[in-house]
């Protein structure tokens, strides 16, 4: 066989099929079209070393007509050559300029082409030598180009570029795509994140014209009032030179933190570009006492690490482990790629100051807050505690097994219905393994002690030890029913299971059949963790293997390089890879204890030039019984919230339409004991725990809801409402008529 290939060529990416998916994906909106375009014209007044003016037109059309969105910048301008060579091809990215260290926000060339996404656009500019060109991208991705002509005083007033030069995008925007109204399309702009510096800029002027009636409102971002907290240059370890100019303000009351348009969070910039405003923490993006912080990250090292990937393509060099893959996401949908090893010692270090700041938020607040239920209203919310807390054990259950922290057939408190109990298993030739089936009989009532299992093993290199066996009271939990026998691997094999039937139940559990140990880890071919997610508890230590192919990674014992971003998970134990030689791997078995609950981070390990990744979730012990506080605090828009790390809901007794039933303070909220406070305390609560069940079972169960939408979180939400309610209510207004 000939080791020399007969073609060799670069792959033809020139599909408009392609381009048009590609499009879609950077593209998905009109903001995210306003971003590239205002941004481009952004970039040309650098370049020019001018400021100027930027306009946004819009002209709504309606019954399915195409709205038409135009932006227009008085810059230097595009002669038809520069037109050509920067419109008509994708991703280079010295046009961009970035590359030459220019203070511009373009990466690869090909933001302003994305924008034919929503519908054809068509590029219009005056340049300096008087010349007027004009291109058009369709949807499909054909370029199409006019030949030049000079920029006559009918073609200037045609694009509102009356004197000098200047650049007109016109979009005609599909009727599929939605514009908000004036109002609500200047006020979404002016928080808008990605545009936010722009609109600050005292150099541009940045304008909305609604051309259905002749309105015009100027866009300026006015950073929140608030108090310096953090100002320094952090250096970010592993990367010799690189540094990071962090400030951060406490706001006056907590701001509003929705995606891309908010007020709050740190924005992280490179030279010129905003990339994303984050809170660096995910517990924190919903926590209402980070919500009082924002600032700024400026960090020109990330321009740097971006050029660096790309010149080490274009050489074909092979990767650096400091920067392994371009750190910004291309499509920049998701800002910084939280994987990247900067972006992991970069959070590490900006967290080590703003959880020591939100932590001083929370005792300050804990401090002020006032007693102010009655004897009677603590009998109530006693009552609620006990049914919201068994409420919570039913319809919560762990989803996957733990293969490195086997709890044997026991499961945690509660299953929302039935569980075959482990639902995928890997065996050795000879292992014995328990199975056992639970099952809730509050749901399946036609079942009780003693009613028969029947297990049936789908091939014949599984056998059990029994056929049928019956079902008793569980051993720790009351109202489940349980069985439990053994299975025994016979033979090896790539696929077969058990069918479990009781009643009306019938469960499935997958099995596979290896020869040997060594089988077990025969797809090792790099660096990895076990497992693509481990759940902890707090304060309990939970076993973290990592593993790699040997001979081939490592030769003999080397240490480990663990980082996990959070100050609440400790990894302990040896952190050495050690050759298993009779199973064909290196190991490292490590433990993970979280000191607190409602926590999520990745953990990362590196050794050699090689990286591996593993997500990190600790909540609240499900079993744990809930407890509810009526405070007098006030959490803005929020009537509620769990104190983070707990099974404790907070009700926030200043909100305004629980402060109207409870009454004033200096009386000792009256209101406590009327039939109305009373009722909406039940519809409060009946909310807070469906809304903390909806988001555990996300957390446990990632694949059910990858690709769930809003209208079924609600319906998810709604439904658990529904089946509390009823309940919440008797035990607030036990006679209402």
């Amino acid at each position: 066989m000939s080791s020399t290939p007969t073609i060799k060529r670069q792959l033809d990416l020139s599909n408009p099929r392609y381009f048009h998916h590609s499009a879609k994906w950077a593209v998905r909106d009109v903001f995210d079209a306003l971003t590239e375009l205002v941004t481009n014209a952004d970039d040309a007044y650098v370049r020019s070393r001018m400021s100027g003016r930027i306009e946004i037109e819009v002209e709504r059309r309606r019954k399915g007509a195409s709205s038409v969105v135009q932006v227009r910048d008085f810059a230097s301008g595009l002669t038809q050559d520069e037109m050509d060579r920067k419109l008509s091809h994708l991703g280079e990215r010295r046009d961009s300029g970035l590359p030459m260290g220019e203070m511009v926000r373009g990466t690869n060339s090909r933001g302003a082409k994305d924008v034919a996404a929503l519908g054809p656009v068509v590029f219009e500019s005056i340049s300096g030598n008087g010349e007027y060109a004009r291109c058009q991208i369709t949807p499909q991705g054909e370029f199409e180009m006019w030949a030049a002509t000079a920029a006559t005083a009918a073609v200037r007033k045609q694009l509102g570029i009356r004197q000098g030069t200047g650049t007109l995008v016109t979009i005609e925007v599909d009727s599929s795509y939605k514009i908000p109204h004036h109002d609500n399309l200047c006020k979404q702009l002016q928080r808008y994140v990605p545009l936010r510096d722009i609109l600050a800029d005292p150099q541009r002027e940045v304008y909305v014209r609604d051309m259905t009636q002749s309105r015009e409102d100027q866009l300026r971002w006015y950073p929140p009032e608030g108090v310096e907290r953090v100002n320094e240059t952090i250096s970010i370890p592993g990367y010799e030179g690189a540094t990071a100019k962090l400030t951060i303000k406490r706001a006056k009351k907590p701001l509003e933190n929705k995606m891309k348009f908010r007020e709050g969070g740190i924005v992280i910039k490179s030279r010129r570009a905003v990339h994303e405003a984050t809170l660096f923490a995910p517990e924190f993006e919903r926590d209402p006492h980070a919500a009082m912080f924002f600032g700024w990250l400026r960090c020109e090292y990330i321009d740097d690490l971006w050029n660096e990937y790309d010149d080490r393509q274009e050489r074909d060099l092979s990767s650096d482990a400091q920067n392994p893959f371009p750190i910004l996401d291309p499509s920049r949908q998701a800002g910084l790629r939280r994987d990247h090893p900067f972006f992991v010692g970069l959070q590490r270090e900006v967290l080590k100051r703003l959880r020591l700041l939100v932590e001083e938020e929370r005792k300050k607040e804990a401090a002020q807050r006032a007693h102010i239920e009655s004897r009677e209203t603590r009998r109530r919310l006693n009552e609620l505690e006990k049914l919201a807390t068994r409420f919570m054990q039913e319809e919560l259950t762990e989803s996957e097994e733990d293969l490195d922290n086997r709890l044997g057939a026991d499961l945690p408190q509660g299953t929302r219905d039935v569980r075959l109990s482990p639902p995928f298993a890997q065996m050795i030739v000879k292992e014995k393994r328990c199975f056992s089936l639970t099952v809730n009989q509050s749901v399946h009532a036609d079942l009780a002690v003693g009613s028969m299992v029947q297990i049936q093993c789908e091939t014949r290199e599984i056998s059990t030890d029994k056929v049928s066996c019956p079902l008793e009271p569980h051993p720790n939990t009351n109202g489940l029913l349980r069985a439990v026998w053994e299975v025994k691997a016979d033979q090896t094999t790539k696929a077969t299971g058990l069918v479990v039937r009781v009643g009306s139940v019938v469960a499935n559990a997958v099995i596979e059949v290896f020869e040997s140990e060594r089988d077990l880890y025969a797809d090792i071919q790099d660096l990895q963790f076990r497992r693509k997610r481990y759940r902890l508890r707090p304060g309990q230590a939970k076993r973290i293997r990592l593993v790699g192919p040997h001979p081939g990674l490592v030769e003999g014992p080397t240490p480990v390089t663990f980082t996990c971003p959070s100050r609440a998970i400790q990894i302990v134990g040896d952190r050495v890879l050690h050759p298993r030689q009779n199973l064909g791997i290196v190991e490292c078995s490590v433990r993970a204890v979280c000191n607190q609950a409602d926590v999520t981070a990745v953990l990362s390990a590196s050794v050699n030039g090689s990286h591996a990744e593993v997500e990190l979730v600790c909540g609240p012990p499900q079993g744990d019984a809930i407890k509810i506080e009526l405070d007098d605090v006030d959490y803005t828009n929020q009537r509620y919230r769990w104190e983070r790390g707990t099974n404790k809901l907070i009700i926030a007794a200043r909100h305004p339409s629980i402060q109207r039933y409870l009454g004033a303070k200096n009386r000792g909220f009256p209101g406590q004991e009327k039939i109305q406070f009373k009722v909406l305390l039940a519809e409060i609560v009946a909310f807070a725990v469906a809304e903390k069940v909806l988001e555990r079972r996300v957390v446990q169960e990632p694949e059910d809801f990858r690709n769930a939408d809003l209208p079924l979180f609600l319906a998810e939400r709604d439904k658990l409402v529904t089946k509390f309610l009823p309940s919440a209510h008797e035990s607030q207004v036990a006679n209402p008529l």
